[in-house]
């Protein structure tokens, strides 16, 4: 039985997987001079003019503008560049596939680990081996969200 917390947990991942599923399809990628650089040129605004208004000094802003395009901008100085821009940061990580799809794949991982591990020490121990049937195991590596479920292996 799925206790109350589980339930409330696999109902937020639901609705986690459905928002992200979203904003997967935009398929927006950042201009290869950035963000800050191309928008504050279409804006129509020099460096000196962002630098004042972002309260830094012409070469920071440019060094932040070339750090942004080689992915070595820190979400604190691209917030304060982005409100000097009158720009709203949007910040997500947003997963290769569902949350769910993740859960089961990486638990699928950790059954095959498991049923070669077995297999092994069966063969040393000259014991046949059978079909294991790790529908269950699966479920409750899921719905319990074990531990061992990021676990090395």
């Amino acid at each position: 039985m799925i206790s109350e917390k589980k339930r409330k947990l696999n109902a937020q991942r639901a609705v986690l997987d459905r928002l992200l599923g979203e904003l997967k399809t935009l398929e927006i990628s950042r201009p290869q001079r950035g963000w800050l650089r191309t928008i504050r040129e279409s804006l129509g605004m020099t460096v000196s003019q962002l630098a004042r208004r972002a309260s830094l000094d012409q070469t920071t802003v440019t060094r932040l503008e070339s750090n942004e395009a080689q992915d070595a901008l820190t979400l604190k100085s691209l917030k304060r560049l982005s409100a000097a821009l009158d720009c709203e940061l949007v910040y997500a990580l947003v997963p290769r596939t569902s949350l769910k799809a993740t859960l089961i794949e990486r638990a699928n991982l950790l059954l095959r680990h498991e049923e070669q591990r077995v297999e092994k020490t069966m063969s040393l121990e000259n014991q046949g081996g059978g079909e294991v049937d790790n529908s269950m195991q699966k479920a409750l590596l899921i719905g319990t969200l074990d531990k061992r479920l990021w676990d090395e292996v």
